[in-house]
């Protein structure tokens, strides 16, 4: 547990600081990725490797379990109310952004910005131009496989059950929490809208002991962002 709210300490810290240093020498879309995701794929390869020698399979490892129908409808309808409650609650992000505590720094991706409020088509995506440019396709899909290949497969497939054995069925509650406070910090701005599904997928995980709810939700509330880059290319 430690170590992933290291990680996301990390996080924030590059963002926050390193991120302006880097702008100078690399393109924003290679330095988001390396400072975002760089952390997080350090953690994954220490705890790959843990697995590695602990001879356990890798899907009770990572408690890879299967969904039955009836549990994939359940996963389908917490994903509609996590994605209509984090829409509602989005008011907050700008008033939050306001204070001094949760200021945005000049340089945050436009992805992160509390206004961010996009129109289709755009015109460019971390600073990468789209008309044209169906690489842009492959980048999010990097950025997807980076998202849920770490934060679900060491928040839910690797920790929850662990702080299971610890806070029984209050786990997902810390993991949720957690979560949201370590890898969201530095988008802080965004505490109050992403806490619904920061709440609600961890509960989905401990219920169905699978950490395939987790990938669902998340993976499909990233991937909808793909409806802004297609008709943009």
């Amino acid at each position: 547990m430690l170590l992933l709210i290291i990680a996301g300490l990390i996080i924030t810290i590059n963002m926050q600081f390193i991120l302006p240093l880097a702008l100078e020498y690399l393109p924003m879309y290679s330095a988001v990725i390396i400072l975002l995701w760089g952390p997080l794929i350090v953690i994954s390869i220490i705890i790959l490797i843990k697995w590695k020698k602990s001879q356990i399979p890798f899907t009770q490892f990572f408690r890879i379990g299967k969904l039955n129908k009836k549990q994939v409808l359940i996963v389908i309808g917490i994903f509609v109310l996590s994605q209509s409650l984090e829409i509602i609650l989005s008011a907050t992000r700008l008033p939050l952004s306001q204070l001094s505590f949760f200021a945005v720094p000049e340089h945050m991706p436009e992805i992160f910005l509390p206004n961010f409020e996009p129109e289709i088509p755009l015109k460019s995506f971390m600073e990468m131009t789209l008309k044209n440019n169906p690489l842009v396709l492959l980048y999010w899909a990097l950025w997807l496989f980076l998202n849920i290949g770490t934060e679900e497969f060491l928040w839910r497939g690797y920790l929850l059950p662990r702080m299971e054995k610890k806070y029984g069925k209050y786990a997902w509650l810390i993991n949720g929490l957690l979560w949201n406070l370590s890898i969201h910090f530095f988008m802080r701005w965004s505490f109050i809208s992403l806490m619904p599904i920061s709440l609600l997928l961890p509960y989905i995980c401990q219920k169905t002991k699978s950490i395939w709810p987790g990938i669902i939700i998340h993976g499909l509330g990233n991937a909808l962002f793909y409806i802004l880059l297609i008709p943009s290319i």
